[in-house]
């Protein structure tokens, strides 16, 4: 079951390039946040411990990334398919399920993010 859900989180993933107007709008966000990201990294590279302003500079940058790991799913449109009650006329017990989905939730740019930053 796990395999299913894994192969419609990837459809749902490759949706995202369909039509010019997905993949225009997909491009401008993967360039957006290329650009943020090497901002980011920029001002983590020139961190001096011994500055207090420098650390909380670094926290500011931690609590960016991580607003934006939690706002990326939220605005991207790919959750609703996903959700656990649109798998309620299908007999799967919860806990195979939660795991199925946690699983999937890995899966994409904002989990291997996620678990690469952590």
């Amino acid at each position: 079951m796990a395999d299913d859900v894994l192969r419609l989180k990837l459809a749902l993933l490759g949706s995202a390039f369909r039509g010019p107007r997905r993949l225009a709008r997909t491009a401008v966000v993967v360039a957006l946040s290329a650009v943020f990201t090497v901002a980011l990294l920029d001002a983590a590279a020139a961190f001096r411990p011994a500055d207090d302003g420098h650390r909380a500079g670094l926290v500011v940058i931690a609590s960016i990334i991580a607003l934006a790991l939690a706002i990326c799913p939220l605005t991207s449109g790919l959750g609703s398919a996903l959700e656990p009650r649109r798998f309620a006329p299908f007999p799967i017990a919860p806990g195979r399920l939660a795991a199925a989905l946690a699983v999937a939730g890995a899966l994409g740019v904002q989990g291997i993010l996620s678990v690469v930053l952590v």
